[in-house]
């Protein structure tokens, strides 16, 4: 990642901070993987993502929306949420863009797509990713983002067709 930019964590689950916080790893996901010392770990979601130029949501699709309820009394309409969380919500067969929708959390949503993984990501294999965006301010974070790495970013307007095909 670029190591221009500040990375805060969220975690629900004191025994992960814990570990990455000790070892600088969680071998449970991402086994032989070296987390940057740098990243800020918090059990606080609201410290998570009050000052947040980009919060990325990438949880298990069926918790996605537990998640929002517990954001959204901080959300502003200036916030950018991108979800790297593929699939439809159980139950309901929902997109993550109609869950975000009808939870009513205010902000910005945009999706990342790519036949890729974390540990491509965090080993900087080359490898080429979606951007599925309305939002100028969310498309240039994301090239920030990315621009000291081995991702080839594309950008499109099409949310919705970039979830289905990642489901």
């Amino acid at each position: 990642y670029n190591d221009d930019i500040d990375i805060e964590f969220w975690t629900p689950f004191r025994e992960e901070k814990e570990e990455i916080e000790r070892t600088h790893s969680y071998e449970k996901v991402l086994p032989d993987i070296e987390i940057d010392s740098d990243i800020k770990i918090t059990l606080d979601i609201e410290e998570a993502v009050r000052n947040s130029s980009l919060i990325i949501v990438a949880i298990p699709c069926n918790k996605v929306r537990s998640v929002l309820e517990r954001v959204k009394p901080f959300s502003n309409k200036k916030m950018n949420f991108l979800f790297v969380s593929k699939g439809l919500e159980e139950h309901t067969n929902f997109l993550m863009s109609k869950v975000f929708e009808e939870v009513a959390v205010l902000g910005n949503f945009s999706f990342l797509a790519g036949p890729s993984f974390a540990k491509d990501l965090i080993k900087n294999v080359p490898i080429g990713l979606v951007l599925a965006t309305t939002d100028d301010k969310t498309s240039d974070i994301v090239k920030d983002l990315f621009k000291k790495t081995n991702v080839d970013l594309k950008i499109c307007s099409d949310i919705v067709g970039v979830q289905y095909c990642s489901v």
